[in-house]
This record gives C-alpha cells, structure tokens and sequence, in this order.
C-alpha cells in the first residue's frame, strides 16, 4: 500500500491553522510522527485523518495506541 504523504501545508489546510502554527505542535510532539525524507518532512496523510479521528492526542499517546493496535 502506498502512502499518502502530505506537506506542512497539506497539514496546515486539513487542520485549519497556520504552517506556523503546525511546526510548532510538531516540536511540542502534538501530532504523529512525521515522515523525513531527506531534508524534507512529510506526514502521512490516512495516519493523520485516524489521528483526527481518535480527537488528536498527543504524540506519546498516539503512539501506545499504534503499538497496541499493531
């Protein structure tokens, strides 16, 4: 399965903040983990619309749920 990857942007439009606003919960590990492809970050896109889903926990939370799941 091929993943959907998304932009800062991309994040920034679905969640309806500024690209700004996005790096900085990114630092404070309020959203999933991203993808770094070289120098460039990607999120991926279906993980990001579970993580919404599942009201957007933190990071550490988010991820015990992943583990669990797996």
């Amino acid at each position: 399965m091929d993943k959907r990857l998304g932009t800062v942007k991309d994040v920034s439009d679905r969640l309806g903040v500024s690209e700004r606003a996005i790096w900085k919960w990114n630092s404070m590990g309020k959203l999933p983990e991203p993808i770094r492809l070289g120098r460039s970050v990607r999120w991926d896109l279906d993980e990001l619309e579970r993580w919404i889903d599942a009201s957007c926990p933190a990071r550490r939370e988010w991820e015990a749920r992943k583990a669990v799941a797996e």
